[in-house]
């Protein structure tokens, strides 16, 4: 395996401005169905979450992803992020792309 120090891995160079501010409305989209209890509004708001992950997704250690997912998974298919990433990283997911999404910005504007 590669030296991932068991995280994932990023890349951010063909996000847009546009998917940037996207982002921001889906996490408003999350929270608003959340306080709602609007589960179709939810379920939609998750979907576009998965589109814009797969944008950025490279790499999942494999301890990240079920027993049963294929070796290999192409991360640019967001039904696979549904299907393989564990329930139990998801969040860690997100945690990791945000961290990994800052450190990105902050080299750029070094």
């Amino acid at each position: 395996m590669s030296s991932d120090n068991g995280k994932p891995r990023f890349d951010f160079s063909e996000l847009s401005w546009g998917d940037d501010q996207a982002a921001t409305t889906i996490g408003m989209r999350i929270r608003k169905a959340r306080e709602d209890n609007d589960a179709d509004g939810f379920m939609s708001a998750m979907d576009q979450l998965n589109d814009y992950v797969a944008k950025v997704l490279v790499y999942v250690p494999r301890e990240w992803v079920v027993k049963s997912a294929p070796e290999t998974i192409d991360w640019s298919v967001p039904a696979n992020l549904k299907a393989y990433i564990r329930a139990d990283k998801f969040n860690m997911l997100q945690e990791a792309m945000g961290e990994e999404k800052k450190g990105s910005s902050d080299e750029q504007s070094s």
